[in-house]
């Protein structure tokens, strides 16, 4: 007897020693990445790493090109995993993960609203307030450019059934997308369940709930993230539609997949995907053709059937389909290059975001930094690498599919702007279940070979533990620890400078708020409506746009005991301690020490005496400086806002107050 286990015991350390090897190199991969050492050892380390993970899995029998399903066994976690109840508690962990990772610190991280987000948010509050808005109709984005990107209304209406529940601030705004993010984790469980088994399913769900990637676009109020929840339950519901034969899978599936359409752009993308299987599904079928055509057909029809008043909305008014691709289009670099050379660059910046170099968008990612982090990227690569060997499986097949094809919202995009982790975020879910796939058969092929001995499943339980518990730990980290300290990050969270929120906190019945026009960005003016929004009052600013100077007629009517409060450009601060030593005068800076903004306290009293002592001629010439100030910055203004316009109209009352202070100041400029 002994003999006879003796060879297996042989072959067992081999696998083990294969699959050691694989994962070593794998490691070392992924640090010459992450020290920026070499990128072709890099590439090099992870295909012998990948060659090595397939040879262990060929070693352990699993070489048939099989996909991984219930009979495979870590212990006895399969085992437990098929009582319903551990199932739904391994399901309701997850959920509490999810949940915490994008709840966690939300009114401070991100620290502002993004403008797109807001602009949105505006949008719903105008329906709110009775603007009518057909169903299946569109509404532009942006108010200042209505030909550009237009939002579903029917997107507008989810928007709005969630202010219902949460309120129309800052905290409902972002539930727009963080109940959706934290559902979409739960579907990736279900999906995964059905592809694969309950351990690989739960491994990817545990992944997505804490990358920092899905967490920092989680938290943005995208409407990305909702297609990615219907697209997730729309392929599970596809694929529970073929498994069990029910129709009304299918049917509820193309439905999801037609409201998807009603959300990003992209999500034709996931409707690709999904009909490219269907394709290649029924060519694989070699009995039931019949029946998997009219599986086809149960779900492709309810899907046009839900899109059909939008279809018929892009009929009409097709450029509203294009206008946004017409803009980010790879073939305009091709075209200006007069090569391929664009191409061959951004696939190659796409093929190494996961693992070398990410979006540098701090609104996407960690700005330049792998969208996974290290654990999770050596088991993507090893569980890619599976999945392109064994691909003969439909699931694997439609695995491959969804990360091939997702990627092509970024792939067919400007280059210069590659690697968009936003625009593949779609691929997100399945690059998790590739990194679980990979976890799982280490875990298994561990465990087969191990010696015999009394709870033996306890090793790679361990082991498995651990594994995760570095990554949640990397990301963690990567998102609440290092993301604060970033200037970067901060910089592009809080373009609006925290201005809005100061001035919800500056205002009151006694108080005149004035707001220097150089402070009014589109973003500042667009999160100062949202955040200040007043019932019946939806686009009203609670401040005056205006400088201080010719915010005289606004002052005519107010008693001198009024307080004025004037939020000024840094580039006036010595301008504004001079002329008020006295007055109370706050210097805001970031959290890294630029300055932000000046906020001045006054008596309007104590404005008028200043102002009546003051030299005309003095205060004519600093009057007629700012307003040309103001002028040259209209001019180098390329943003499409309401700021152009208010520097343009203080430029021109600034002139002519100057004029009227002191007419002989302009005389010299008169050709």
């Amino acid at each position: 007897m002994e003999r006879r286990k003796a060879p297996l015991d042989q072959k067992s350390l081999k696998v083990a020693a294969v699959l050691a090897l694989s994962l070593l190199l794998g490691f070392l991969g992924q640090s010459v990445f992450t020290f920026e050492l070499n990128i072709f050892i890099a590439v090099f380390l992870y295909a012998a790493a990948a060659y090595f993970f397939i040879r262990s899995l060929g070693q352990d029998g699993n070489d048939n090109g099989a996909f991984i399903d219930d009979r495979a066994s870590v212990g006895r976690l399969s085992a437990l995993s098929a009582k319903k109840w551990i199932e739904w508690l391994l399901v309701f962990i997850v959920m509490i993960i999810a949940a915490f990772f994008r709840l966690h610190r939300l009114d401070s991280q991100p620290s502002s609203l993004w403008l797109d987000e807001g602009l949105v948010g505006l949008n719903a509050i105008e329906i709110i307030e009775g603007k009518h808005a057909a169903l299946w109709g569109m509404t532009p984005l942006d108010g200042w450019q209505p030909d550009w990107v237009k939002t579903s209304n029917l997107y507008l209406y989810y928007v709005l059934l969630v202010f219902k529940v949460f309120g129309t601030g800052y905290f409902g705004l972002k539930m727009v997308s963080v109940l959706p993010a934290i559902a979409g984790v739960i579907a990736m469980y279900f999906l995964f369940r059905e592809i694969s088994n309950a351990p690989v399913a739960f491994l990817s769900a545990l992944f997505a709930a804490v990358s920092q990637w899905h967490v920092t676009i989680s938290r943005w109020g995208w409407d990305a993230v909702l297609m990615c929840l219907l697209q997730l339950v729309s392929y599970w519901l596809l694929l529970r539609g073929f498994k069990t034969g029910r129709k009304w899978h299918l049917v509820l599936s193309g439905v999801l997949m037609g409201l998807c359409l009603y959300t990003y752009i992209a999500s034709w993308i996931a409707l690709a995907i999904a009909l490219t299987f269907l394709v290649l599904k029924l060519m694989m079928e070699e009995h039931g053709l019949r029946s998997s055509l009219q599986h086809g057909l149960f779900f492709l029809v309810p899907c046009l059937v839900v899109f059909a008043p939008l279809g018929a909305y892009y009929a009409q008014h097709p450029g509203d389909l294009f206008v946004r691709t017409s803009e980010l289009t790879l073939a305009k670099s091709v075209a200006v290059a007069q090569s391929y050379d664009p191409v061959w660059k951004s696939i190659g910046k796409y093929a190494l975001m996961f693992n070398y170099k990410g979006d540098g968008n701090p609104r996407h990612s960690f700005p330049n930094e792998p969208l996974l982090d290290f654990v999770t990227a050596v088991f993507f690569v090893l569980g890619l690498a599976y999945c392109l060997r064994f691909w003969k499986t439909s699931h694997t097949i439609f695995a491959l599919l969804w990360f091939g094809l997702g990627l092509q919202g970024g792939l067919l995009a400007d280059p210069s702007d590659s690697p968009n982790a936003y625009r593949t975020f779609m691929v997100s879910p399945v690059v998790y279940f590739f990194a679980a796939t990979s976890t799982y058969l280490s875990l298994e092929v561990l465990w087969q070979s191990l010696p015999q001995f009394r709870r033996k499943e306890i090793v790679p339980m361990i082991l498995g533990m651990a594994l995760t518990c570095c990554s949640v730990s990397i990301n963690y980290w990567t998102y609440f620890g290092n993301r604060p300290k970033t200037r970067e990050v901060w910089e592009e969270e809080s373009r609006d400078g925290g201005l809005p929120a100061k001035l919800g906190s500056l205002s009151g019945q006694l108080r005149l708020m004035i707001i220097d026009p150089l402070l009014l960005w589109k973003v500042v003016v667009v999160n100062s409506w949202f955040l200040n929004y007043r019932h019946g009052k939806p686009l009203e600013s609670s401040f005056i746009a205006a400088n201080l100077f010719t915010a005289e007629a606004h002052l005519d009517q107010m008693s001198g005991e009024h307080q004025l409060v004037y939020v000024y450009s840094p580039v006036f601060s010595r301008m504004m301690r001079s002329l008020f030593p006295d007055a109370k005068n706050e210097a805001v800076r970031s959290p890294f020490g630029d300055p932000l903004y000046g906020v001045l306290t006054i008596a309007v009293a104590d404005l008028r005496l200043r102002l009546a002592s003051a030299d005309k001629q003095s205060l004519a010439a600093a009057i007629q400086k700012t307003a040309l100030f103001y002028q040259e910055q209209a001019n180098a203004d390329a943003e499409i806002g309401p700021r152009r316009i208010f520097l343009l109209k203080e430029s021109q009352k600034g002139i002519n107050f100057a004029r009227q202070l002191d007419p002989e100041i302009f005389r010299e400029r008169a050709p």
